[in-house]
This record gives structure tokens, sequence and C-alpha cells, in this order.
């Protein structure tokens, strides 16, 4: 089975990094970028929902 590893978009870096500057509890948003990397580490393609040709995962933790 092939692994993946995700790589971060520098904006979105800078965006996790505000997120995470901000928040009352860091650890949940810790938690929720393990999560999207355990989750997109196998299968990636499938995960999430399709959205306008590209795919979507939603991290409530992390989602607006």
């Amino acid at each position: 089975m092939t692994t993946y590893t995700v790589v971060w978009h520098q904006d979105s870096l800078n965006e996790l990094a505000a997120i995470w500057a901000a928040a009352a509890e860091r650890a949940t948003v810790t938690d929720s970028v393990v999560r999207i990397d355990r989750v997109l580490r196998f299968d990636p393609a499938v995960k999430g929902v399709d959205f306008y040709g590209d795919r979507l995962l939603v991290v409530s933790r992390l989602s607006a």
C-alpha cells in the first residue's frame, strides 16, 4: 500500500499558524493537523468530498 505525505503550501502554513496563535486551546488545533496528516496518509484521492474537480476535507476544529 502506498503512503503519502501532506505537503503544506506556505499560504496554508501561514493561515494555520495564525489559527494556532489565536486559539484558546492550541492542543486542539495541533490534534486537528495530526488528524489531517493521518487521514490523508492512505488513499487521499478518495478522502473528503468532490469540490469543483478537487477534494475538500473538512476537519471540524479548523473549519469556520
